[in-house]
């Protein structure tokens, strides 16, 4: 029976999530790490993943409309806006950093491959995004609050683009606005 098969692989799928460890800085391994091992894997966090686990839940959510779910797509938001903005001073304040670039720190702080202080505008965009789904879900406004300074940011920093170049770029350390792919990672 599809329908059977596709509500048991649901299931399954979301049965391993929410029973899945706690790390050793205390927060739930997904925070922590991009990949699953048992024997843990060492990599921090995907770009995109707190996004795409929002998105997948709201989907899921609605499906089932358990509770749980619901409580840990706040898990995840509330997580990563505590740990992860960049500060209200910098050239791009309030964007989220997608790495921990210490693994068990439980601080997200900048860019897998260029390093601290480093954001990805177009992540940003999709957290915030994902932030104004929570809140239709929740009606708690700090879900739209954070997604409106996530949209101010990128509204502030938002340039013509063509074909050749984008209105927004794909890196930039958030404290400086220096922008590029690659960056001399001494930026303190």
């Amino acid at each position: 029976n599809p329908g059977k098969s596709y509500d048991h692989v649901l299931g399954l799928v979301w049965n391993f999530w929410k029973n899945m460890e706690t790390d050793s800085n205390g927060l739930k391994y997904y925070m922590n790490h991009q990949v699953w091992k048992p024997e843990h894997d060492m990599r921090g966090l995907g770009g995109d993943q707190i996004n795409m686990a929002l998105s997948s839940w709201a989907l899921l959510y609605a499906y089932t409309g358990e509770t749980a779910i619901l409580e840990n797509m706040k898990y995840l938001a509330d997580t990563y806006l505590e740990r992860s903005l960049s500060e209200p001073g910098d050239k791009w304040p309030f964007l989220p950093y997608p790495y921990n670039t210490v693994i068990h720190s439980g601080i997200y702080d900048g860019d897998m491959r260029n390093g601290k202080y480093i954001t990805q505008p177009d992540k940003a965009g999709t957290f915030g995004y994902e932030l104004v789904t929570l809140y239709k879900i929740t009606s708690d406004r700090k879900y739209l609050d954070a997604a409106r300074n996530i949209a101010a940011t990128l509204m502030a920093h938002i340039q013509s683009g063509d074909s050749m170049k984008s209105p927004l770029p794909f890196r930039v350390n958030a404290r400086t606005g220096e922008t590029g792919l690659l960056f001399n990672n001494d930026h303190s």
